[in-house]
């Protein structure tokens, strides 16, 4: 006999399961099998089974109870007398099992140990025994995802907390380790009064101690089954990877090829400097997206505040890559062949330190391309492969000549195999090989090479829907239309009715799977049975009606969200959102196919706040045009928005067009004309333009600071503060931001808080407040993590850079502006910002040649940027240092030089700080021409133009000057002028 306890109570005897009724009954079988084959006296059973209410013949009782489980289990014999009690004969338990081997054994956990019968104390204990040696065991595993669902369990659990700090440290989640120390804490003093444990306390000291944690290096996910067989296959990707940059793995649907490419550049994670990424293609239904899919696969992201427009996403995409050692999987690229062979081509040709591994059934067909065949599993690795997924499924389960016969008919199949394993939960090895006979007949006979995908897993999944009832069929196709898993409030809409419990069906009968750790639950589809059920909703015509009340469901959930975008809550909305969001684009998309223009564009509308905060621009621009572009009638109002967004985003891309303040002026008279009470972004686009249309009436200001929203009176103070520093205002800039700060905490926009904050950390720097600005930059760091750790992690660094040079923390400076040059959100028109501060660290620093190289490679960039890409900023801060590092060489033509291009960029950017930097390196370059006067009279100058002092800034205190009174704003800019445009002496 087998009895299972871990988990509620299960008990099979001759290979089939027995009921055993009654509940005391029942915890007399469980009391003794938890000392299966060991006496347990009358004594100990009484107090188990009546505890504190006794009866009165508390023997004779027991001999009842005990002849009653003798019946109901059929076999006297297995309940036998021993000295002073009875025994379980002939009996196997999960728990001994689990015992023997903690690790191995805890597939054998079906659910909290004893789950039916813990209203005994005798299964309180037990259980509380078990549970914990089983977070013994889960904390041996060290497996991150586990350990994190455990602590949530355990939450003072104190060694399993310090097990996962340093499971998250290790795989480059330092911040993660940081905060589950901190909440173990708090709740240890909070609950029990007491510190943390030794052992917890050096975790939390070896994460503070250590290197900082490079930034996340893949997004494969974590294995959660073996990997079988391949070896073949294993060597030779990585002999091809060494010789080439494209390596295609070809084979059938169902071979296993996205599996085996994750496991083959996994092993490379730790060996290229840049990391191993994963780009699923198939929920991409368009060329269009591929790129869009790279990025979002990459994590590259462009936080812009609204009235920003998008750069283009295939320049920003190479750009980023351009010199980055990574690997990337292009996985199933089948159905857009062409557009993928596209973009490999030009990533390969672009990129020169990237490598891609490919999944398709056909070739990409490109220059440079090696390929390796994936066939399916020989004999020995199937069976292996079915054993392991059979016995997870059916614990005890034996291969024999039926399980021979199920991988040689399935033709080792990986895809099939794991579906059929599963099955066996409710069928024998011997049942399953005899529906096989009947099911597989395309597999007898024949050739026995593999088939092709769709053929060989149609049998398989024809088999496995037959099994459905008509309600879990109906489910079953209409949850096909979903290509990233349904939520059961998204699954509901499209059913017509409460999916749960046929949500909870097909996922035991593995046609979905529960997708770890989602919030809310998250079922998915296999991409083979989304098919075959996207085949059986058109056979019964339920397509048009069911990709309406997707559309639908996902348009009012978007309306529902946006507003709370802003608000406390959020981070669950954002998450929520962009877990959905090739739900979202399909539903717009789906509005452009039955021509809903005013769905269609009202949709497009609200989403412009998710693309600002998820960075996605790009995605902003496509999707709006192609909304604006539907045909019918919209909504005027939303219309005008959506015009507007595209006009913007064409000035962008060409600011120095003849008309653009034209363009700019128009677009202001008809947003301005817009009832904005419900439409905060609205509100905010009318300062923007008003400010951008030269509109001396600063109505639209004033406006916006009297809005109803609160959340745009905070918002606008940001653009508020912006324009006060670039009028050199740094009082009023602080004023701004200190109220913004207050409004945005009391209203939890964490994404705009953390704008403030960064805005603020730059103020306080600039007044010489360097404590208080290093406590900004960690608030800052924790606002944006909120969202997204990678939040303008780029910018941030660099920020960080900036004010540990001005701390005099020189090797501090130049780490965070190596990790802000390595960040994925800086591309290649921000490395020159990158690289000018590099130049400046390693100037301060004394390291003239290192400075040089730097700078060497910089303005070589910025002469080979394409005229689409004139980074005026980057080339004034390049151009700056340069004359700065060329005057200090004593070579002052080149310093001339250098500091006119640096002039003439500031003046095109109309920023005001860009100036005070250019004057600072004036003045360095005139006092390295001996004109101290002069020099001291620049920083003057660069004191009136940015309004402050700038005390801590090391290009100043380095020149040991005292400047004089600061002039005007208006003289100090011509007396930068004159410097910058006056012939530099020759030098000698």
């Amino acid at each position: 006999m087998r009895v299972g306890l871990l988990g509620p109570l299960e008990i099979e005897h001759e290979g089939a399961p027995v009921a055993v009724g009654g509940g005391r009954l029942r915890a007399l079988l469980a009391r003794l099998a938890l000392d299966a084959g060991r006496p347990v006296t009358v004594g100990a059973l009484v107090d188990a089974l009546w505890e504190d209410d006794l009866p009165a013949d508390q023997v004779h009782a027991l001999q009842s109870l005990v002849s009653r489980l003798r019946r109901a289990l059929g076999d006297p014999a297995l309940v036998s007398p021993a000295p002073g009690g009875y025994r379980l004969e002939d009996t196997q338990t999960d728990v001994q099992e689990f015992e023997r081997e903690p690790q191995h054994g805890l597939r054998l956990w079906r659910g909290p140990a004893l789950a039916d019968l813990r209203e005994y104390r005798f299964a309180q204990q037990a259980a509380a025994r078990l549970e914990e040696q089983r977070v013994t065991a889960l904390i041996e595993t060290g497996d991150v995802t586990a350990l994190e669902a455990l602590h949530g369990e355990h939450p003072l659990h104190e060694r399993l907390a310090a097990r996962l700090i340093g499971a998250l440290f290790a795989t480059g989640r330092q911040a993660d380790a940081l905060a589950v120390y901190e909440r173990t804490r708090r709740r240890l003093d909070e609950e029990l009064g007491v510190l943390p444990s030794p052992e917890l306390q050096q975790a939390h000291l070896a994460v503070l101690q250590a290197e900082p944690t490079a930034a996340k290096r893949t997004n494969l996910p974590a294995p959660v089954t073996s990997f079988v067989g391949r070896e073949r296959e294993l060597a030779q990707i990585d002999e091809l990877l060494q010789r080439s940059r494209l390596v295609t793995l070809l084979g059938p649907g169902g071979a296993g090829k996205t599996r085996l490419a994750r496991e083959s550049v996994a092993r490379h994670v730790d060996d290229v400097e840049d990391g191993v990424w994963q780009v699923e293609l198939a929920p991409v239904t368009a060329d269009s997206e591929i790129v869009p899919a790279t990025l979002g696969a990459l994590g590259l992201r462009e936080a812009v505040l609204p009235g920003m427009a998008p750069r283009d996403t295939l320049r920003h995409l190479l750009g980023v890559l351009a010199e980055r050692d990574a690997i990337i999987i292009l996985d199933n690229c089948e159905h857009v062949i062409a557009a993928a062979a596209d973009l490999a081509d030009q990533l390969l040709a672009g990129c020169p330190r990237l490598k891609i591994v490919a999944t398709s059934r056909e070739a990409l067909a490109i220059d440079g391309e090696a390929l390796v065949a994936v066939p399916p599993l020989p004999e020995t690795p199937a069976l292996t492969l079915f054993t392991d997924r059979a016995t997870a499924a059916r614990p005890g389960f034996v291969v024999d000549d039926a399980a021979r016969e199920i991988c040689r008919r399935l033709d080792g199949l990986p895809l099939a195999l794991e579906l059929a394993a599963a099955r066996l939960r409710t069928l024998t090895a011997r049942e399953l090989a005899e529906r096989l006979d009947d099911r597989f007949r395309l597999l007898t006979g024949g050739s026995r090479t593999a088939l092709p995908r769709h053929r060989t897993l149609r049998a398989v999944v024809d088999w496995s829907w037959e099994l459905l009832d008509e309600p879990e069929r109906v489910l079953a196709r209409r949850l096909a239309i979903f290509t990233a898993g349904a939520t059961v409030a998204s699954a509901s809409a499209v059913y017509g009715d409460d999916a749960f419990d046929g949500l909870a069906a097909l996922a035991e009968r593995s046609l979905l799977q529960v997708i770890p750790d989602a919030e809310p639950t998250r079922y998915r589809m296999l991409e083979t049975i989304r098919e075959y059920g996207l085949e059986k909703l058109e056979e019964a015509g339920e397509l048009d009606a069911t990709r309406a009340a997707h559309a639908r469901y996902f348009a009012d959930l978007v309306a529902e969200a946006e507003p709370k975008l802003r608000g406390h809550e959020q981070a669950r909305w954002y998450a929520l959102l962009d877990a959905e969001r090739e739900h979202i684009i399909a539903a717009l998309r789906h509005f452009g196919e039955v021509e809903d223009a005013r769905s269609g564009v009202r949709l497009a509308v609200q989403l412009f706040w998710l693309w600002l905060l998820s960075g996605s621009q790009h995605e902003a621009k496509t999707w709006t045009s192609f909304a604006v572009a539907i045909p019918g009638e919209a909504d005027p109002a939303d219309r005008t928005i959506a015009e507007g967004v595209l006009q913007l985003a064409e000035l962008e891309d060409h600011p120095y067009q003849e008309d653009a303040q034209a363009l700019i002026r128009a677009m202001y008279d008809r947003v301005g004309e817009l009832e904005d009470a419900d439409r905060p972004l609205v509100a905010l686009a009318k300062v923007v333009l008003e400010l951008f249309a030269g509109v001396e009436e600063n109505t639209q200001e004033q406006a916006a600071r009297e809005h109803p929203d609160p959340w745009v009176r905070a918002v606008v103070r940001l653009f508020l503060a912006g324009k006060a520093e670039n009028d050199g205002e740094i009082e009023a800039m602080g004023e701004h931001l200190a109220t913004a700060r207050v409004q945005l905490t009391e209203l939890g926009d964490s994404f705009a808080l953390g704008m403030a904050l960064f805005l603020e950390s730059g103020r306080l720097m600039l007044l010489a407040r360097l404590d208080e600005a290093e406590q900004t930059l960690e608030q800052v760091r924790e606002a944006f993590s909120a969202l997204n750790p990678d939040a303008l992690a780029g910018m941030l660094d660099m920020r960080i850079s900036d004010f540990r040079l001005r701390a005099g923390n020189l090797d501090g400076a130049r780490e965070y502006a190596l990790r802000s040059r390595h960040r994925r959100d800086i591309g290649r028109d921000d490395l020159a910002f990158v690289q000018a501060l590099q130049a400046r660290i390693e100037w301060i620093a004394g390291n003239l040649d290192a400075a040089e190289a730097v700078l060497a490679d910089a303005l070589s960039r910025l002469e080979h940027l394409p005229p689409a890409m004139p980074g005026t900023h980057g080339h004034a801060l390049v151009h700056a240092v340069a004359a700065s590092l060329a005057a200090e060489q004593g070579d002052f033509e080149r310093a001339g030089a250098y500091l006119a291009i640096a002039h003439a960029a500031a003046v095109n950017t109309k920023d005001m700080p860009m100036h005070a930097a250019v004057a600072v390196s004036a003045a360095a370059v005139a006092a390295a021409q001996g004109d101290r006067d002069g020099a001291a009279e620049l920083l003057a100058a660069a004191t009136a133009i940015r309004g402050v002092d700038d005390p801590t800034n090391p290009e100043i205190t380095r020149l040991a000057l005292t400047p004089p009174p600061p002039p005007t704003r208006a003289v100090g800019l011509e007396q930068l002028a004159a410097f910058a445009s006056r012939p530099a002496p020759v030098t000698p």
